[in-house]
């Protein structure tokens, strides 16, 4: 009996149920996006995950992307909480997307809000070294940042008040008392030697009519006088040559009375005067 077409039979159906197996599975990863997910692992420790539980949502700008899957305290450091999500398939998660407990102050349920995502950033896909889920960063929310704050704020008042204290102490007000004399006694200088300078200011105004009106009267009495000194000057000219002509003469007598040859004979004509003529 020949058995060689119940092979072929069977080896025809075993490639169609085959063929439809990977047409499955193609079918199913190719549903809705939103019923796929990608899971990603949060580390607390500085906040407290009070209100957290099993399938507590997960959220992003208000909205509910995801829930929490488990939460573990990790043995090897206690002070970490390992939490691990499952958030809706193309989430923006970023390398900058930071997680924060979020709660609900009525109820006292959290959840866990991811925050400050850009789309300037890388998406975060690539789990970290001896991890086997990309980790989201811890992130603080705008109470975590006021309450540690507080501390540094209380000791900077503590400080400022205590300066203000030294500054306003029993000493300091008497020299501060102090200063404000002086400078009450310094601008009572300052209105003196205003009104002192005022005073020079009006003495210099005078001074400067005073020498106005004394140029005025002045200038003529300078004219005059250097009009009588040049007058001066000519009548003595005119008396310089009149003594000259008066000394020749007496000169010219003198030798005459010398000589008395001359007196009979009268003068040589080498001797004559100026207008003298032998004979005269």
């Amino acid at each position: 009996m020949d058995t060689h077409p119940h092979y072929t039979i069977v080896g025809l159906g075993m490639v169609i149920l085959f063929t439809a197996l990977i047409f499955w599975a193609s079918w199913l990863w190719r549903g809705d996006a939103k019923e796929r997910t990608d899971f990603y692992a949060i580390y607390f420790r500085k906040q407290s995950l009070s209100g957290l539980q099993i399938d507590s949502i997960v959220t992003m700008r208000g909205i509910r992307i995801g829930s929490v899957k488990s939460i573990a305290i990790q043995p090897q450091d206690i002070e970490r909480v390992k939490v691990t999500i499952a958030i809706n398939f193309e989430t923006p998660v970023r390398t900058d997307t930071r997680a924060v407990i979020s709660r609900n102050l009525l109820t006292g349920l959290a959840g866990i809000d991811l925050i400050g995502s850009t789309q300037a950033s890388e998406p975060l896909k690539l789990a970290a070294k001896g991890e086997s889920l990309a980790v989201i960063e811890e992130g603080q929310t705008g109470l975590d940042q006021v309450q540690q704050s507080v501390p540094e704020l209380l000791a900077k008042s503590s400080l400022t008040l205590e300066k203000l204290g030294l500054l306003l102490s029993d000493k300091n007000i008497e020299s501060f008392n102090r200063t404000l004399q002086n400078i009450e006694q310094g601008s009572a200088a300052f209105a003196q030697v205003g009104n002192v300078i005022n005073s020079a200011d009006k003495t210099l105004l005078t001074l400067s009519d005073v020498l106005k009106e004394t140029k005025g009267k002045v200038s003529p009495a300078l004219d005059e006088f250097a009009a009588t000194m040049k007058e001066i000057k000519s009548e003595t000219a005119s008396l310089s040559a009149a003594i000259a002509a008066l000394i020749r003469t007496v000169s010219a007598t003198s030798d005459r009375l010398k000589d008395p040859r001359a007196s009979v004979l009268g003068l040589a004509s080498g001797q004559l005067g100026p207008g003298e003529g032998k004979g005269e």
